[in-house]
């Protein structure tokens, strides 16, 4: 909902230390499942980056968008440095 977009991290710790993790070709599927509960129609992108034996970082990378306001799996929510909350219904509409 952003006019830059912005990247989500997996594998990574708010305190920037990348512990990576295994990916599988389920974690690819539940991936692409939470990606389309994003309303209207949005197009992220995930990368898989290797950083060690078989553990990767997932960057899930998002562009603006020209329907914001977007919300996921039917309920807004509002990001704030490293924390997410969820709008009330009310605020929203």
């Amino acid at each position: 909902n952003t006019e830059v977009g912005g990247t989500v991290l997996i594998g990574v710790t708010d305190d920037k230390v990348i512990l990576g993790q295994e990916i599988s070709d389920d974690t690819k599927k539940t991936i692409a499942q939470e990606l389309s509960k994003i309303e209207p129609h949005a197009t992220p992108q995930a990368e898989y980056i290797l950083v060690g034996n078989n553990l990767y970082v997932i960057a899930i990378i998002v562009r603006p968008g020209s329907k914001a306001p977007y919300i996921y799996d039917g309920r807004p929510y509002m990001r704030s440095q490293s924390t997410t909350r969820r709008m009330s219904q009310e605020k929203y509409e």
